[in-house]
């Protein structure tokens, strides 16, 4: 039996083509597709079929024209000035007292206390904070 033969044995939607998506090797030789209407094998050949990619898809070419696309808007597009960051601390601050524990969010909720648990008012109202001296801050 040769190639050809079986391959429309076994995919009556077989068709002989210049450039078949596929290649076949028979006992580590590569047959060549215009050759396999005459070659023949035996049952104890070892034959391996490889599929291969030929020709163009249609989802690679959509992608392509996307990224594309993309490449060529990112070029137009100019770049927008950054924010400036005011991370830089110039000169040497006052250290600041600051109550960051109890302080009060928008929407928080207000617990319930049973029992005998103190609680301190910064719960419900923010901290106060004052001068005593020219450097002197308290809460």
């Amino acid at each position: 039996m040769t190639l050809e033969q079986w391959l429309i044995e076994q995919s009556p939607s077989y068709q002989l083509m210049e450039s078949p998506p596929i290649s076949i090797v028979l006992n580590d030789e590569l047959i060549e597709a215009k050759r396999w209407h005459k070659v023949v094998f035996k049952p104890s050949d070892h034959v391996e079929i490889y599929r291969e990619p030929k020709g163009t898809d249609p989802f690679s070419i959509t992608y392509a024209l996307f990224a594309g696309a993309k490449a060529v808007m990112k070029m137009m597009v100019p770049k927008m000035p950054g924010m400036p960051s005011n991370s830089t601390v110039q000169g040497n601050p006052l250290t600041e007292a600051s109550a960051k524990g109890n302080k009060v969010k928008l929407g928080d909720t207000i617990r319930q206390i049973a029992g005998h648990q103190k609680v301190y008012p910064s719960y419900l109202a923010e901290p106060r904070t004052w001068f005593v001296s020219p450097r002197e801050q308290w809460i």
